[in-house]
């Protein structure tokens, strides 16, 4: 479980018909406090309600991936042959996270003119000469470099494993404060928003897609996802088509197409892309019901290219832009820049007047006060999530290691060390019973006093009684192994393999046919008819296919943390009926006897020898 860097800042804005009045109610809020940050002074605004449950809380649980997009994304790591994947993941990570905004022309002039001034106040006639020299190289030393990146099939994939999931779970955030906003005054006019198109604006991974089809399902009848690199373009289909129930469940189409120079985003050039769809619809469509722009506007060179992104984004915008990056103090300072274009009204468009409002995070239009303190400070909102198992996050994940390596970190040696400090004591005990016959003090007592009563009494009582004989006490051993044999059944039905299934049966195999078998003696011990004692054990040796017809039974929809749950609890209930029938119905009448406790003892470890080898070999 991670918490994700990734959702850094979001900024969702949105546009909706004037007579619904939510720019208006956003606007009327905002002039509450001229030239202060925005205070919510409505004195009804709350009612009775605490400020810990204010209407505009969103809270969103740890996001999880789904579980055909990790297998698909660790299926395509697994078949790559990069070296290092760890150390370029961690280098990637770190190197976007420390990435500024390009400087601008008029900047680097500035800087130069007061580089300038600075070395013609310390100079002299001599050493005019080397002033221009000094200047070069001092913006070079205090200006940062900014290289655009290019996403070839190598660094698409580290892009992959160090973003995917922190960009799933960051614009999970801002889906879910679209589709779940608490407002009254927006959820009276927004009562059940589901969008038909989306448009994915540097749509890289595919992460957009993957995360608006889980916040909407079906209703979303169109994806348009837009990216630079035709390395992106395939690995994300390559992820969308990992698996073909991928493709069924989200009912697509894939297609690759270019743009031609009328719905230039990028560059001057045609820019690769490709649609996911339900139905064919024109490639060249007006405005989509939700526009997503994820980490992308940092990618732009200059901002001349990032206020003619924003306007067409702004323009192909129906109801929603959302726009997310990281939580940095250029992405707030760029998500600020896009917020005021918008805001500002430089970009009118005829063919939709409406105006925008911010409807989130934080629905006002005031400048932010986070960048007008003394010492600015990034706005950002954080996310937990947990990150797709790879080899270096992960030392549970199937795949992630060698045979060797996966059996060094998943035998259970903490059950193992329980194990050897219980037959410690046990050994110590049988030992102290051998040396020392009056350990078993009480034993002999009892006798005596049964033998005394004999003598009182002027009839017999029979032989010493023992609480573990009886039919009741074998009544109770059988019901005991019966439900032990239902639960391990219906644990081996559950398995989510071949392998996993042939192994556990292996070790059921191996102490069932022993468990039978004193049981079988003990019947006879007892007393029990020939009849009942075979009724007896063939019910029993029915109990294990019984649980694991019912565990093949169970649906194969349910998911597979639900299945794991369950085996994990009916392995536990196994275990702990056959703890007790063990200890404290088999061992206790076992050594109630003085005959070769250090035989018995070495018949004990040697099953539990046994058993630890067959859990080594599984």
């Amino acid at each position: 479980m991670a918490t994700a860097r990734g959702p850094a800042y979001l900024l969702t804005l949105g546009r909706w018909r004037r007579g619904l009045g939510i720019a208006t109610q956003s606007r009327a809020l905002a002039a509450l406090v001229p030239g202060v940050s925005q205070v919510d002074n409505k004195s009804d605004f709350l009612g009775k309600r605490s400020h810990r449950r204010h209407p505009g809380i969103l809270q969103l649980s740890h996001v999880r991936l789904p579980q055909v997009l990790v297998d698909a994304a660790q299926l395509l790591l697994l078949e790559s042959s990069m070296p290092n994947m760890e150390k370029q993941v961690q280098a990637l990570t770190n190197y976007l996270w420390s990435r500024h905004l390009p400087v601008e022309p008029e900047d680097l002039q500035r800087r130069a003119v007061h580089l300038e001034k600075k070395f013609l106040e310390n100079a002299d006639s001599c050493q005019m000469e080397k002033l221009c020299g000094e200047v070069l190289h001092a913006l070079r030393r205090t200006t940062y470099h900014w290289q655009e990146l290019s996403y070839s099939e190598g660094l698409s994939l580290v892009y992959m494993a160090a973003r995917l999931d922190g960009g799933f779970a960051a614009v999970s955030r801002a889906f879910h404060e679209v589709k779940f906003a608490q407002f009254p005054t927006i959820q009276a006019r927004l009562p059940e928003f589901q969008p038909q198109t989306l448009m994915d604006f540097g749509s890289g991974t595919g992460s957009v897609t993957w995360a608006a089809h889980s916040t909407w399902g079906q209703s979303l009848r169109e994806y348009m996802c837009v990216d630079s690199s035709a390395a992106m373009l395939e690995l994300a289909e390559k992820l969308l088509k990992g698996e073909d129930k991928v493709v069924q469940d989200l009912g697509c189409l894939m297609c690759q197409v270019s743009f031609s120079d009328s719905f230039y985003l990028y560059h001057p050039r045609q820019v690769a892309m490709f649609k996911v769809c339900h139905v064919p619809c024109p490639v060249h469509q007006v405005q989509f019901d939700v526009v997503v722009s994820a980490f992308s506007l940092s990618e732009l060179p200059s901002k001349a290219n990032r206020t003619d992104v924003v306007q067409t984004l702004w323009r192909k915008t129906g109801h929603f832009l959302i726009l997310v990056e990281n939580g940095t103090k250029a992405g707030h300072s760029l998500l600020m820049d896009a917020r005021d274009l918008v805001l500002n009204g430089k970009e009118k468009s005829p063919l939709d007047p409406r105006p925008g409002f911010v409807f989130a995070p934080c629905p006002h239009e005031l400048p932010c006060p986070q960048l007008t303190a003394s010492k600015p400070l990034a706005c950002s909102f954080s996310q937990a999530y947990h990150p797709i198992p790879f080899s270096w996050n992960s030392t549970n994940s199937e795949g992630n290691s060698d045979d060797a390596d996966s059996a060094y970190m998943e035998y259970p040696y903490g059950e193992l060390i329980i194990s050897l400090g219980f037959f410690f004591v046990f050994l110590l005990e049988s030992l102290a019973l051998q040396c020392c016959p009056g350990a078993a003090g009480r034993s002999k007592v009892q006798e005596q006093e049964w033998g005394m009563a004999n003598v009182l009494e002027p009839h017999s009582h029979g032989p010493l009684p023992s609480p573990s004989r009886g039919p009741l006490r074998a009544l109770v051993l059988l019901l005991s192994l019966s439900f032990h044999s239902v639960f391990e059944g219906l644990a081996v039905g559950l398995q989510p393999t071949v392998a996993a299934t042939v192994q556990l049966c292996l070790a059921i195999l191996a102490h069932k046919g022993l468990v039978v078998f004193g049981v079988g003696l003990r019947l006879v011990q007892v007393g029990t008819g020939s009849r009942w004692a075979m009724l007896s054990i063939l019910s029993l040796a029915l109990m294990s296919p019984l649980g694991l017809a019912l565990g093949l039974a169970v649906p194969q929809g349910v998911s597979e943390g639900g299945q794991g749950l369950a085996q994990a609890v009916l392995e536990g209930m196994a275990a702990g009926t056959f703890l007790y029938v063990t200890f404290l119905e088999i061992l206790p009448r076992e050594l109630a006897g003085p005959e070769a406790p250090l035989a018995k003892w070495g018949c004990v470890a040697a099953g539990f020898a046994f058993m630890a080898f067959i859990a080594l070999w599984a």
